[in-house]
């Protein structure tokens, strides 16, 4: 395959634009709950569907209940969206859309806060990761996406939290290979008709901890600032298609 399944441009439209409506409604400050069903009800008006709402990863007791992953502040990956969320806080929203059996993952931290540490971190978070896909290219290793990540991080004094990663995925949410943010012995190249979810989860600090929450089964927080950024890729002859970045 040459170029990506209409239906997984489609989808990653959906979800690109998706993102960008939290965004504006973050920026207001609101329930997380109702953020879930605006965000909900946007995919499903665009003829998509929520694939995280029902999906049940391995890791977990019971299926996940909502449409969007949201995390403020300290929140690493899996955040539930039972929380308030407002412009002072480091805002992280990650989702998946599915459009006629083919899916796209996406997902930003921002924030419209005046603290400058939080601002600096999105906005450098962001560019390390945009730098990085430039690494993705056909038939070239996949570890040096990771290098790139990883290197990048250490300059601005951050760290890559190594225990989450991207993945394949087309026609199922999570495909291999694994796609490390940072280095290491594996032997996978970017395939040429093949699509990533690649997501780079860094820490403010250059070290981290983490803690799992056993109340929701789902979310994990770090003691340190978060940022989650992540685009689906499409992997041509030529170069990679970007199906759900290249936001304004």
């Amino acid at each position: 395959m040459l170029l990506p399944a209409n239906e997984q441009v489609k989808a990653g439209q959906i979800a690109r634009e998706a993102i960008a409506l939290a965004r504006k409604l973050c920026a207001r400050g609101l329930d997380g709950a109702r953020l879930d069903k605006e965000i909900e009800e946007f995919i499903r008006d665009q003829g998509g569907k929520p694939a995280l709402k029902g999906y049940h990863p391995h890791f977990a007791p019971h299926p996940y209940k909502w449409t969007i992953c949201l995390g403020v502040d300290n929140d690493v990956v899996h955040g539930v969206p039972i929380k308030i969320v407002g412009p002072s806080q480091l805002i992280s929203v990650d989702l998946v859309v599915e459009y006629d059996g083919w899916f796209a993952d996406t997902a930003r931290t921002f924030t419209v806060s005046n603290d400058i540490v939080k601002q600096k971190f999105a906005e450098e978070s962001l560019g390390i990761f945009r730098n990085a896909l430039e690494m993705i290219l056909p038939r070239q290793s996949i570890n040096l996406f990771g290098m790139a990540v990883d290197s990048a991080a250490r300059l601005h004094g951050y760290s890559v939290i190594q225990e989450y990663c991207g993945h394949g995925i087309g026609r199922s949410i999570h495909a291999e290979p694994q796609v490390c943010n940072y280095p290491t012995s594996t032997q996978e190249v970017f395939q040429v008709g093949r699509s990533y979810a690649v997501e780079p989860v860094l820490a403010i600090n250059p070290t981290y901890s983490l803690r799992h929450e056993p109340k929701d089964g789902f979310s994990v927080r770090a003691d340190c600032l978060v940022s989650h950024n992540e685009d689906t890729v499409f992997v041509g002859q030529n170069g990679i298609v970007n199906l759900t970045g290249n936001e304004s």
